[in-house]
């Protein structure tokens, strides 16, 4: 027996998700190279295109590298954040409705040049996301290198160091110093 023909409800399902998979939002991904002078990088998108075919059996095509992605670091006008990304770090890439290099060039509000829906070009690279096998050892409220140099953040003080070993700050040693040094200076033998 033949098959059907299928339903005009089943075509329509059928050009939805085919047009649905091509839609992208964000996805893992992970840092091939880095420039910093451009804070661009190439990023291999870390999950696959799945499509069906004409008789809806699976279809895996692996994403190439997305070139000259920008990478957001945190910044604002007075303050911003950089890291030197290297080959295997991982983050998110986001992907705008439209491209977004019309606004990048000017800075101004823009037309979109392209005009299809979340294109592979307009990729942003957020670093940070990071899957199960490679989590952070740093646990604490800090900022610095995974296991290494941590700057921690507290109430009155800011502290540097390696775990609970941390740098004293120049000013409150040379205070400390002054004082012993003015007991020093002030004490008599009596003879």
């Amino acid at each position: 027996m033949a098959d059907a023909e299928p339903s005009l409800e089943e075509l329509i399902r059928r050009a939805l998700e085919s047009r649905l998979a091509q839609v992208r939002v964000s996805m893992p991904g992970v840092v091939k190279s880095y420039d910093a002078a451009t804070k661009t990088a190439i990023v291999q998108p870390a999950l696959s295109d799945v499509t069906f075919d004409a008789n809806d059996d699976r279809v895996v095509n692996e994403i190439p590298p997305i070139q000259n992605v920008p990478v957001v670091w945190p910044s604002c006008g007075a303050l911003s954040l950089h890291a030197n990304l290297a080959a295997g770090d991982t983050g998110d890439l986001v992907f705008a409705t439209n491209s977004i290099s019309d606004w990048q060039a000017s800075g101004q509000v823009a037309a979109p040049g392209n005009l299809r829906l979340h294109p592979l070009g307009s990729a942003k690279f957020y670093p940070g996301l990071r899957h199960d096998k490679n989590t952070l050892p740093d646990t604490d409220e800090s900022i610095g290198i995974p296991g290494g140099l941590r700057l921690k953040f507290e109430a009155a003080a800011i502290k540097a160091g390696l775990g609970s070993d941390f740098v004293a700050m120049a000013a409150k040693v040379e205070a400390r110093l002054t004082a012993l040094e003015t007991i020093v200076n002030a004490h008599v033998h009596s003879g």
